[in-house]
């Protein structure tokens, strides 16, 4: 099995990362030359069947010892999102419609404070023109006052 013993009389299982019972590491029966505390020990399972009673006994045993037989274990994990999307779809739904609020609030600010002045019909002024230059020079046509006064 995947359990082993890290320390003497400390017995983990592997695949659940968790201390094993007192109760089955009591019953669990120590090889006759056992005498080197520093060899690590695994467990070995085995189903002793006596009057139709099925009983299942434990056994350490060293680690690099070949077995003739071995019992894989599988950690189960069942994925559970839908049961949490479902338990909480109004605060997914909330957390989308304020997002959606957010990024409409920050178009709205764009279009309010950043708009250029070809869309408000305001003329784009030239790089290095001045504002005091007539408007001629500005690219811009005479004023009507400027246009009805006979030529001079």
């Amino acid at each position: 099995t995947s359990g082993i013993e890290l320390a003497p009389n400390n017995w983990t299982w592997f695949g659940a990362d968790s201390p094993v019972d007192e109760e089955v590491a009591l019953g669990i029966e120590l090889p006759e030359d056992y005498e080197d505390e520093f060899q690590v020990l695994c467990l070995l399972a085995r189903w002793n069947m006596t009057h139709n009673h099925v009983t299942l006994e434990y056994s350490a045993v060293p680690c690099a010892q070949p077995q003739a037989i071995s019992l894989c274990e599988v950690h189960v994990y069942t994925q559970t999102w839908y049961v949490w999307v479902y338990s909480n779809w109004i605060q997914i739904l909330l957390f989308v419609t304020m997002l959606l609020l957010i990024f409409s609030a920050c178009c709205l600010f764009q279009a309010m404070f950043f708009r250029t002045r070809v869309r408000t019909g305001q003329p784009v002024p030239r790089r290095g023109v001045r504002a005091d230059q007539p408007a001629a020079a500005r690219g811009q046509p005479p004023s009507y006052a400027t246009a009805s006064q006979p030529p001079t």
